[in-house]
């Protein structure tokens, strides 16, 4: 059998903050339901987003990029630059990560 598509759930919120929800709602036009399943799924992927930089960040920290590494990436871009006759954010090569820290 598969499982529901949508579960009720029981919240309890500030009553101003429950005033607030109501007035964003009527002026838009759809239910409380639906703003706060909107609402929860924003949280929800900026969460899993900012774990996902944290773990990149983590992982480029424990095996940083090579020269090597890098100038690949910028021929790459250069070629994708070229290829769509746009002009890079910087002019050389790629900037040193580091200069600014």
């Amino acid at each position: 059998m598969d499982e529901p598509r949508y579960a009720k759930i029981a919240i309890s919120i500030p009553k101003p903050l429950l005033d607030r929800l109501e007035r964003l709602r009527a002026s838009a036009g759809t239910s409380r339901s639906r703003m706060i399943r909107e609402a929860v799924t924003e949280y929800v992927v900026a969460a899993e987003r900012e774990e996902l930089r944290r773990q990149a960040e983590e992982a480029y920290g424990r095996m940083p990029e090579t020269e090597e590494e890098l100038a690949l990436v910028d021929a790459a871009l250069r070629g994708i630059a070229s290829y769509i006759d746009d002009e890079l954010p910087w002019d050389g090569p790629v900037p040193d990560r580091d200069a600014d820290g």
